[in-house]
């Protein structure tokens, strides 16, 4: 059972996911993504690794409902998003109602873009095109610890500028 949310209020749910199984035990995946191909390719891949995609939304607001409705054990949020509201907006709204992990998914690492993700304290950060394990890691960490389990406090404001990330001028390296 999750603390703060009563199993009873899981549609269609009758246990809490088994995280020591492959998969997370079946824990239930809300997919909220755009693009229709990436979208599918995601929903084949959880599937198949023992995860249950409950829904796939496109738009921020219909993650906002979908969230509220189905009260996934994880959202997979793409953050640039058809419609007025992106992903990070959704993920604000639906933690404003309920303690749903979210794992972020984009192409975009741009210090704004990374920033803006990372205001929101997510489960975890990844880059299209993400990888099998990468993925699975991640949403296992975020059913497993919540919401800040893999984030150092630190990162979201140094990581867009830490010095030892960047390149050597040739003139510094003489």
């Amino acid at each position: 059972m999750t603390p703060g949310r009563p199993e009873a209020s899981r549609a269609g749910a009758s246990s809490a996911p088994d995280l020591s199984k492959p998969g997370a035990g079946g824990a239930r995946v809300l997919i909220v993504e755009d693009e229709g191909i990436v979208a599918l390719d995601l929903r084949e891949r959880l599937t198949g690794l023992g995860y249950e995609v409950v829904a796939v939304e496109s738009r921020a607001e219909g993650a906002v409902r979908k969230a509220a409705e189905l009260r996934p054990d994880v959202i997979l949020m793409d953050v640039r998003l058809k419609g007025e509201a992106d992903g990070v907006e959704a993920a604000l709204e639906i933690r404003r109602r309920q303690d749903t992990p979210i794992v972020y998914l984009t192409a975009f690492a741009d210090p704004a873009t990374v920033r803006k993700v990372m205001a929101d304290s997510p489960s975890a950060y990844l880059l299209k095109p993400v990888h099998e394990r990468e993925l699975e890691v991640a949403l296992h960490a975020a059913l497993l610890h919540g919401r800040t389990a893999s984030l150092p406090s630190a990162w979201p404001t140094a990581w867009p500028s830490r010095p030892h990330c960047r390149r050597a001028s040739p003139q510094a390296r003489s």
